[in-house]
């Protein structure tokens, strides 16, 4: 009891206190010193719960956005046994057994600075080069202009507070503390490198701690590496990412399909643009085939000097050219296994996991994969690729995208890439009557067909109904239920309302605008739960009648229903205002104003009919007529912030 950390010395001294009573007890025997022990004993208990509960409650509040220590805490009091997190005290090479820590870290150093070579020394040659799906060469150059003071600070002050250091042990929190005694050297060390094109050695070393991910935890084959970069290293590549996506905005060089790590892109605009086309080509008695695509270690495996041509394609030359030249070549990285480090060894191709930069040259990377093909669209997010085409005859579209499929491995090939043939599958999505023995194969490999596949956290199905997800999100809000039950008499309201927001919220948000827009009957298990949860929140006597839209008014939280109302009206705010790309503008039809002055239609969509219920359902047929009705004090909010807070007031307000 003593080594809790809600345990002060005050309350140490109450215990010691305590057992001396209990001890004057048991020698006197007598009511008084009996009566003494047990007013003492009861209130030191009422202390020590409150004292535990503060404690709790302060902690979990302090870490709210963080569901990493969130999930620490509630394991801490819950007294959960955490998985076991420490590696296994042997590992398997070729059929031999290593037990020391310094071969086990030089193991896994060697597997994964050798993973992106082995797998290209397995692709063959192919007479077509990366030429021959890249688009016009980008007229003009990027110019990186310096830096100053005040973005330096800027950028060190909206970096995350965290611990973890690279290999010159300096955390961000270090840093953040003694910025302003290092910033005018670092402003200069930086303007020097963005000016000679040179980034500096000492930022090319990294520290990898292998994550384990599935499968026999004792083959290295089943850990991820996770780099620990310096944090100079990091604000560095800040200072030169924001120019370089700048450069990119400015002559729209990216595909405007990939959502992956870019501005005001989303998973749920991915999925969004995957269904409304899925949907579309069945109102138009159509079908579609979605083949998901799965890339061995895709971010290991780039080719630097292929990725520096395509760069200089899109006109990222001269000194800025030289700059990435310089933080590609001559990396090297060791691996930290269990406090043992290992070799250091040179990094050949790939960019670096946990970098600021290394997602931004990979979609570069992969920015002309949409030119393969003029048949097949694409949605790509990172390296996660949904390629899928529509027609009227199934097995006329089977021979099409195999095809199709053939030269997009070709693409492969030139860019040095690895397609896991094994874990891309596809789908079906008809309203006529299936077909099983569909075949669709790539290089006379014959892909799987799925019923249900996961893109992008959510679980799509070939009916498009979502039981699947909803099935999911199902099980993640019980499993979160078992947990408020369990804390619920150690924190106050207030802890376990902050628990809610962190475990069982998200679940419900995510991409609810897409899914959500559904049946009641197949939402109605999920309002079931959520109300049992605000019931655990609220301390109610009765967890399963109490009425709870008092409840929800109080804690200003938004019902199953009005959550997905919520979602897909703030998706319509930014339609309506033109913050969506292009090919997701292009779904909606504003309606068109006939006068100069304003009417009651000025912020109002045009109304869309479609055929099927299936589509009628779809959040370009719904989201206009709910947006249409809504008052019009919403529909004309100044910023996409004000219409957030005004519409959530307008929905809470229901609940009186």
């Amino acid at each position: 009891m003593i080594n809790k950390p809600w345990i002060t010395s005050a309350l140490i001294c109450s215990c010691k206190k305590k057992n001396m009573l209990y001890r004057q007890f048991l020698r006197k025997r007598d009511a008084n010193s009996e009566s003494k022990y047990k007013k003492y004993k009861n209130l030191l208990s009422s202390l020590l719960r409150k004292a535990e509960k503060t404690y709790y409650t302060e902690l979990l509040d302090a870490n709210k956005n963080n569901a990493k220590e969130t999930w620490k805490t509630i394991n801490n009091i819950t007294n959960r046994k955490r998985k076991k997190s420490c590696f296994p005290s042997e590992f398997f090479d070729n059929g031999n057994t290593i037990t020391s820590d310094a071969n086990i870290a030089n193991l896994f150093n060697n597997f994964f600075v050798g993973v992106g070579p082995s797998l290209a020394k397995n692709i063959p040659h192919v007479e077509q080069t990366f030429k021959d799906y890249m688009s016009d060469i980008v007229e003009g150059s990027i110019y990186l202009n310096p830096t100053d003071e005040n973005e330096v600070f800027n950028i060190v002050n909206e970096a995350k507070n965290k611990y973890s250091c690279g290999h010159d042990n300096i955390s961000m929190n270090l840093v953040k503390s003694i910025i302003g005694v290092i910033l005018k050297p670092l402003v200069h060390i930086f303007n020097l490198s963005l000016m000679k094109g040179v980034f500096p050695n000492k930022m090319k070393i990294a520290c990898v701690i292998p994550l384990y991910k599935a499968g026999d935890d004792q083959e290295v084959s089943n850990y991820r590496p996770v780099s620990l970069l310096p944090q100079f290293s990091k604000l560095l590549e800040k200072l030169y990412n924001k120019r370089l996506i700048c450069f990119l905005k400015a002559k729209s060089i990216l595909y405007v399909r990939q959502y992956g790590f870019r501005d005001n892109m989303s998973t749920s605009m991915a999925v969004f643009e995957l269904t409304e086309a899925i949907t579309s080509a069945i109102d138009n008695h159509e079908s579609t085939i979605g083949v998901f695509i799965d890339l061995k270690k895709a971010f290991d495996t780039i080719d630097h000097s292929l990725l520096l041509k395509k760069l200089f394609h899109y006109g990222i030359r001269g000194i800025a050219h030289d700059w990435l030249e310089s933080y590609l070549t001559d990396r090297s990285q060791y691996v930290n296994f269990n406090g043992t480090k290992s070799n250091c060894k040179n990094i050949i191709c790939g960019v670096p996991q946990g970098s600021i930069l290394g997602p931004t040259l990979f979609i570069l990377y992969v920015n002309d994969m949409c030119n393969v093909s003029n048949l097949l669209k694409c949605i790509l997010f990172a390296d996660d690729t949904n390629l899928f085409y529509s027609g009227t005859d199934i097995d006329e579209m089977c021979t099409i995208v195999s095809g199709e499929l053939d030269k997009l491995k070709i693409w492969f090939f030139v860019n040095k890439l690895s397609l896991n043939v094994k874990k891309t599958n596809f789908m079906l999505f008809s309203s006529k009557r299936q077909k099983n023995d569909l075949r669709i194969a790539i290089d006379n490999y014959t892909i799987e067909r799925v019923d249900v596949t996961k893109f992008l956290g959510v679980y799509i199905d070939d009916k498009l109904n979502w039981h699947e997800h909803i099935a999911h999100v199902k099980r993640k809000i019980s499993i979160s239920l078992s947990v408020l039950h369990k804390v619920k008499h150690i924190v106050n309201k207030s802890a376990l309302y902050s628990l809610y927001c962190t475990i069982i919220l998200p679940h419900l948000m995510y991409c609810s605008e897409v899914w959500g827009n559904n049946y009641w009957e197949n939402l109605k298990m999920l309002n079931v739960l959520q109300k049992k949860a605000i019931r655990i929140i609220d301390n109610c006597k009765n967890y399963y009648r109490d009425h709870t839209q008092p409840i929800f008014y109080h804690y200003k939280l938004l019902t199953v229903m009005d959550i997905i109302l919520y979602k897909s009206m703030c998706f319509m705010y930014k339609v309506r205002f033109n913050l969506f790309p292009s090919n997701l503008q292009c779904i909606f039809d504003v309606t068109k104003d006939r006068h100069s002055h304003n009417t009651r239609q000025l912020s109002n969509f045009a109304a869309k009919f479609c055929r099927t219920t299936q589509k009628s359902l779809c959040l370009s047929i719904k989201g206009p007529k709910l947006w249409n009705n809504l008052p019009n004090h919403l529909k004309s909010s100044v910023s996409f912030n004000s219409f957030k807070k005004a519409y959530k007031h307008h929905l809470v307000e229901k609940y009186i």
